[in-house]
């Protein structure tokens, strides 16, 4: 299942692997199920969108060209995959 969280450009800045580790990981805390986040950035590493992909306990199935798409629709510069396992 795809979930699109628009951010509006707020002033999260994903600079580097610790920055995007302390994003990401209050995320995944509590889920039984397998989660894939996309976060789009623009060219100041600030997210612009977040996409969500959840399946079940043992998998998540997402097409990749959907977070492309998106990537493309909002202008991203650059896109970090995140997931919980």
């Amino acid at each position: 299942a795809l979930n699109t969280f628009a951010t509006d450009r707020v002033s999260i800045h994903l600079v580097g692997t610790t920055a995007a580790r302390q994003f990401f990981q209050p995320m995944f805390c509590s889920r039984q199920k397998e989660v894939v986040i996309a976060a789009l950035l623009d060219e100041e590493l600030r997210i612009c969108e977040l996409l969500s992909f959840e399946g079940d306990e043992s998998q998540v199935d997402f097409d990749v060209g959907d977070i492309f798409r998106a990537a493309v629709k909002r202008d991203a510069k650059a896109i970090i995959l995140a997931h919980n396992h």
